[in-house]
């Protein structure tokens, strides 16, 4: 697999991924080695996901799979997309979030704005994301439960060649793990043991199984950092920090920066009664049962 520059990203990323893949554990999951020191990086880029107005926040926004509508807060309702349909909104390389479906049954991406492209097949997990550089346009990409391969289409012109990288049952998991002007890694985490592979690092048992994955920039130092949520508790995990209980069994995790401060908040939908809880930030109804909710990390991931 070869998309344009990642193999170079690669190698400038390898011991940046691997000092954060050894970070100082958390204790209440399970014990990892020691800290590295990390070289310095270059100056930081950031991406603000799902924020469709370019105000530096995060949109609390729904997708209503029932009439193929989205409703986003502050911005407008748009109809895009039918039953089936899963919810991949993604940017053009301008910082601001596009909406997008991906149909399963066509293994079609439709885009607002753009012409449609029809890349992978039924059965594949959308991962869209930015595998060359954050200021990079979203690159459509797919996971295939089934054989653990990562599929890229690069700019259109499609992809023969897959990326192996984990097994059947894993959870793909991509993100700015190496941090500074280096886009998203190729990851997966792996239920059943508990453990995250992140491409060019040594895995690292975090978590444990029943857990949803919800990595983030928690901290605000551009990297991505390991947490699971825990919905028998509704205990977040994040590596290096104290757990937080926040949330009940039946909500689900997001992933945000509400507030526009470059870190990524904890924050939960509660499908029941469609109310955003964002820690610290806000509290409010916005959708109800049956939506999926923008920014939902597990869509259609995991359960």
């Amino acid at each position: 697999m070869a998309l344009p520059g990642l193999g170079r990203r690669r190698r400038d990323a390898v011991v940046v991924a691997v000092a954060v893949a050894l970070a100082v554990p958390v204790s209440a999951i399970v014990p990892v080695s020691a800290a590295v020191p990390v070289p310095a990086q270059a100056a930081t880029a950031h991406f603000t996901p799902n924020d469709f107005n370019r105000d530096g926040r995060s949109d609390i926004a729904v997708f209503r799979p029932s009439t193929g509508t989205w409703y986003i807060r502050g911005v407008g309702t748009s109809r895009w997309g039918v039953r089936g349909d899963i919810p991949v909104p993604g940017d053009h390389g301008d910082g601001l979030a596009k909406i997008g479906i991906f149909r399963p049954s066509t293994a079609t991406w439709w885009v607002r704005g753009s012409s449609p492209v029809k890349f992978g097949r039924a059965g594949d997990l959308p991962v869209q994301a930015h595998y060359e550089r954050l200021t990079e346009p979203t690159v459509v990409a797919v996971f295939r439960p089934s054989t653990g391969a990562w599929w890229f289409d690069d700019w259109g012109l499609g992809q023969s060649n897959p990326w192996q990288y984990g097994q059947h049952g894993d959870v793909p998991v991509p993100g700015p793990y190496a941090g500074g002007s280096y886009g998203d890694n190729i990851a997966v985490w792996r239920p059943s043991t508990g453990t995250w592979y992140v491409d060019g690092s040594a895995p690292i048992r975090y978590g444990r199984s029943g857990d949803i994955p919800v990595p983030g920039d928690y901290n605000g130092d551009g990297r991505t950092d390991l947490a699971v949520w825990r919905p028998s508790t509704g205990q977040w995990f994040i590596r290096g920090r104290a757990p937080v209980t926040y949330g009940v069994a039946g909500d689900k995790p997001l992933r945000g920066d509400y507030n526009g401060d470059h870190r990524a908040d904890v924050a939960v939908w509660r499908p029941s009664t469609g109310t955003w809880y964002v820690r610290g930030v806000t509290k409010i109804r916005w959708g109800i049962n049956g939506d999926v909710p923008i920014g939902w990390w597990c869509a259609p991931r995991c359960g």
